[in-house]
């Protein structure tokens, strides 16, 4: 895949490149679970997913609120229940030492909601944004 899938650009520059830098982590990640597996791999790159999210979300909570978005109190919620499923799994990496079968549950998990989110949600932020013209690129 090599970064964000093409249909899943929202047309947004910042989001877009937000998004981009998440899905090639995941995929590096992806690949070297499948080879080596490294624990100390794994827990760098959890580490990384934790800061990212936090930052990722704010930055979109702060502009939905922003700009009044409607739906605002719907994508947060989607947020937080991601959210509590990223901590669930850090718990679980690290009771399991990080293992390679943990790796493959994280990119499962971080790969299919990542991308369901932002065909759904994050594409529908966008175009808001895009049909009010309050947000110029």
């Amino acid at each position: 895949m090599g970064g964000l899938p093409d249909h899943l650009y929202t047309g947004n520059s910042e989001l877009d490149s937000q998004h981009a830098g998440l899905f090639a982590r995941i995929e590096l990640f992806r690949d070297k679970t499948k080879t080596a597996g490294d624990p100390v791999e794994m827990k760098s790159f959890l580490d990384y997913l934790h800061d990212y999210t936090v930052m990722h979300f704010r930055f979109e909570e702060n502009l939905m609120r922003e700009l009044h978005y409607p739906a605002t109190w719907e994508h947060e919620a989607e947020h937080q229940k991601f959210w509590r499923e990223v901590l669930g799994l850090l718990d679980a990496c690290a009771k399991m030492k990080y293992c390679e079968m943990c790796g493959q549950k994280v990119y499962n998990t971080v790969a299919k909601w990542l991308w369901s989110h932002i065909e759904k949600e994050d594409r529908a932020l966008a175009e808001w944004i895009r049909l009010r013209s309050e947000w110029v690129d």
